[in-house]
């Protein structure tokens, strides 16, 4: 599966707003964004720029402006950058629609398209490993 977490926060303050784990990242949710918030703003603070992605061998981090907040979407390191940044605009895109309106119900609903999202993203993700085994074999 390529989407593993989802962390939204306040840009300004890093409070964190929303999030949601598909079993990669252990730990508490408010430490772990409050530390990916830290990390933005040290960098706008110190270099005036802001970060987009992280990159590790196992997990890649990549995050994208939405509003007030920010949204940092978690995938497997071995994620192709292209369909990455898809992605996120498509997580992002759906906490802008979802934060035009106010309260949990809409929190549900962003939730909600995260799910799908992801469930969506682990069938590409296998139809992609049986299309590069199908090459592999012939």
């Amino acid at each position: 599966m390529g989407l593993r977490d989802v962390y939204v926060f306040e840009d300004r303050t890093g409070r964190l707003v929303f999030a949601k784990s598909y079993g990669s990242l252990r730990g508490d949710e408010d430490l772990i964004s409050g530390f990916l918030s830290s990390i933005q703003n040290f960098i706008a603070e110190v270099a005036e720029d802001e970060i987009k992605e992280i990159s590790g061998r196992r997990f890649r981090f990549l995050f994208k402006k939405a509003g007030d907040c920010v949204v940092c979407v978690v995938v497997d390191g071995s994620e192709d950058s292209k369909s990455s940044k898809r992605l996120l605009d498509s997580v992002a895109k759906a906490f802008m629609k979802a934060s035009r309106g106010s309260g949990l119900r809409r929190l549900d609903q962003f939730e909600k398209k995260c799910d799908e999202i992801a469930e969506s993203w682990g069938k590409l993700v296998r139809w992609s490993e049986a299309l590069d085994q199908l090459d592999e074999w012939g």
